[in-house]
């Protein structure tokens, strides 16, 4: 899926919020795509039996604006021996508060694990958070856990520069 633009802005349900792309599968490439207002900008549900050779999903050169989450990796069931294969880099996660749903969300997060336990770690490296210090500081897009991020974009458009 390439170079789309996919705007939930004015979605104002207080018990749920849609997501702009919902994924079962791999092989999939999403790239150039704006994507705003969504509670998850895609949502990729694994280890729900219909990916078992594990084929690569890659994200790249999206931009994320007013999600409550950018990338959303759901675990819905024992992944067993597969493992979740992504490419994440070069997307734009906008950082700040998303105030989708009637009620502002004081954690904004650009890429995420959820669901049952994850079969591994993800690299997210050379995105932009929405700050030059990288995920988690002030006014950037967070990450959770099993989110490795060890460079980073300074700029939303680059360089990938800053480091821990």
């Amino acid at each position: 899926m390439s170079n789309n633009s996919l705007d939930a802005t004015g979605w104002d349900s207080t018990t749920w919020s849609p997501a702009g792309i919902v994924m079962t599968s791999g092989g999939n490439t999403i790239t150039g795509n704006t994507i705003k207002g969504f509670g998850s900008g895609v949502f990729n549900q694994v280890c729900d039996g219909t990916n078992v050779a594990s084929d690569l999903n890659t994200f790249t050169g999206n931009t994320f604006t007013d999600n409550r989450s950018g990338i959303q990796v759901y675990v819905a069931g024992a992944c067993g021996a597969t493992t979740v294969n992504a490419t994440i880099t070069n997307n734009s996660f906008d950082g700040g508060l998303w105030s989708g749903g009637g009620y502002v969300d004081l954690t904004k997060i650009g890429v995420r694990w959820n669901g049952a336990a994850r079969p591994n770690d993800l690299t997210a490296d050379c995105n932009w958070w929405g700050s030059a210090d990288g995920p988690g500081s002030p006014g950037a897009s967070t990450i959770t856990a099993g989110v490795n991020v060890s460079t980073w974009n300074t700029t939303p458009t680059g360089p990938c520069d800053g480091s821990i």
